[in-house]
This record gives structure tokens, sequence and C-alpha cells, in this order.
């Protein structure tokens, strides 16, 4: 990883970093999601960067269950993973994205837009079994070389994976522990306002927990797939409810982001600019992918459960910003 990579990664995680949600992402000055993961960013662009013929397993969607109907996906997942699979695309690669319902079927649409069939597969787990998921995913999508997920809701901890992660600190944040996560909110896929919705989705973290192959979070909460990462106590620290939903699943690069668009695209973006590939394509192109996917997924927007183009209740401007200034900066 060369100086001028770090530098450029530092840069991009200073614009996705804004915290436009205000859900606490930097709460505690000094000890954060931010500061926790600073530096994640560019070792994931710098470890894409350098394979030959990558094949990406990108898993991503998130129901919301104040949509109708309930569980319908969010707007905030799907488009930063389709900008991921673009850029293995070109890189010479090739990408899995993984999903369910609506979020699988917006996933497809924008696939067969970009006349990206060929390289792009898309599999709907909803129809895989819960009991042997993990097998049954490998089976259906064979070899891959790296494992992504993008605003993908993951379990919290049990109070045995809690001890695991506490080590030798266990029986002093046991306690605290107990109170901000009672045993009807353990091993549950949680969403920001503590809502349990783990019947909407398949166990896509099983991949992660037993993976043999370098794994990448890109997350905006605390909830998601990677936020193992950053530690149960920093998440309790700083989001509002973060004992409780704190996800327990670990990857070995956490991106943290504002919305999680925004950090797969500057992962997307980085990537592109360390292989010497062509750019990120304009803002326009992505604004169109995203009214398409909420279109004809549907999707949903994740904090008014809308079915509109807007992401995490912000319209496209503010994301169409921070879109532009990634760009710039790769420039």
């Amino acid at each position: 990883m060369t100086e001028a990579a770090q530098k450029l990664g530092t840069i991009l995680e200073g614009i996705i970093g804004v915290d436009a949600g205000g859900r606490g992402l930097a709460r505690v000055p000094g000890r954060n999601l931010l500061t926790n993961s600073s530096g994640h960013l560019c070792q994931a662009g710098s470890l894409l960067a350098q394979s030959s013929s990558p094949c990406l397993l990108i898993v991503t969607g998130f129901p919301i269950l104040a949509a109708d109907p309930p569980g319908t996906g969010e707007t905030d997942g799907p488009p930063g993973a389709i900008a991921l699979a673009r850029s293995a695309v070109a890189a010479g690669g090739r990408a899995i994205l993984a999903s369910e319902g609506s979020s699988a079927r917006a996933l497809a649409v924008a696939i067969t837009h970009l006349r990206l069939k060929d390289s792009v597969t898309v599999v709907d787990m909803a129809g895989l079994p819960q009991g042997d998921f993990e097998g049954a995913m490998r089976r259906r999508v064979g070899k891959f070389t790296h494992l992504v997920a993008v605003e993908r809701v993951g379990p919290t901890h049990s109070e045995s994976t809690f001890s695991t992660w506490a080590g030798s600190e266990f029986e002093n944040l046991l306690p605290e522990f107990r109170k901000a996560a009672p045993p009807e909110a353990r091993e549950r896929c949680l969403s920001m306002r503590g809502l349990d919705v783990t019947g909407h989705v398949r166990p896509a973290h099983f991949l992660f927990e037993k993976a043999d192959v370098p794994t990448i979070g890109i997350g905006d909460g605390g909830n998601e797939i990677g936020m193992g990462t950053i530690g149960w106590d920093v998440i309790h620290q700083n989001i509002p409810q973060g004992g409780r939903i704190a996800c327990r699943v670990a990857t070995q690069h956490t991106i943290v982001a504002g919305v999680s668009n925004w950090g797969a695209w500057a992962l997307a973006g980085l990537w592109r600019k360390l292989a010497g590939i062509p750019p990120l394509p304009g803002v326009r192109e992505e604004s169109d992918i995203l009214e398409l996917m909420a279109r004809e997924g549907p999707l949903v927007d994740g904090v008014t459960g809308r079915r509109l183009a807007t992401v995490d209740g912000l319209a496209w401007y503010h994301h169409a910003r921070v879109y532009c200034q990634i760009v710039e900066a790769l420039r």
C-alpha cells in the first residue's frame, strides 16, 4: 500500500464519514465507529486492486418492516452492490449478487438494464433452505475470491459470543451487556429502531463467520455484517440502542459511512483508481439506476418506508453531492 493510496483513502473516508442521518457514528471523540475503522477503506481497495481475476460474492438487502408489504428491501445497499459488481467486471472479473425478495428483483433488473448478465449473477437467497443455508449457497454460487456485505443486517451477540469477544473483560462488561441487550434481543437481526427483522432474511452471516476468503463489510449504523470489527462497547457508547442492535459479525475490513451506498461507491472508485481501470460512471447514470431499482424491485426508503428513489430519508441531491466529491477526489 503506497503513501499516495493511504492519503487518498483518508480523503475518501472524510467524504463518506459525514453522519448525515445523525446516527451517532462519532458521538464519542476519539473512540467511535469512524476512528475504529480508519484505514480500512484503503486496505480493502488495495486488496481488490491486487486481484487479477476477481470474483466477488456481494450480499446486500435490508428489510423494512414499515414498508407495504412489510419486509420490502430498502434503497440503501443494492445500488452500492451494483457499483462494486460493475468495478469487478471493469477489472476483468465477475460478481455474484445475493439478496432476497424485492432486493434480489431490483438487482436483477439493474443487471439486465446494464447488460451485465454474462458477467454478473443474481441469487435470490429466499429460495435457499434455512437449515443448510451455507452449504446450499456455496453449491449455488461456486467459488469466489472475496466476500462483501453492503448494508446487510447481521445477528446480535448471544451471551456466549459476547464472552468470546470480551475475553478477560467479560465479567466487568456482562452486567452492562445484560441491561442493554435483554434475552429477546440476542442472536437476532435488528433494525436501527430495535425491531426484529430476522424472519425476513436468510442467515448470510454464516458465510462470513466461516469465510476462507478475504471479507469486507460496509455499514452505517452498527447493526450490519462487519460491525463486529468495531466492537460491541464502541457501538453501545456511540449509537442510540447500540448495545441492543450491535451486530457481532466481524470482517477483515470494515467501511463505515454516513450512508452505506457512499461507502460502496468510495470502495468501487478507489479500486478502479488503484487498478488503473476506467473511473466510476457519471452521477446521472447512478441516479437512473436508483430510480429503476426503486420502481421495479420495488425498494423503499429505509427511513420513511415509502417507494421513492430516496435513501435514508435524504433526497437524491444529497447523495449526488457525495458521489461527485468521490469522483473528484479520484481524478
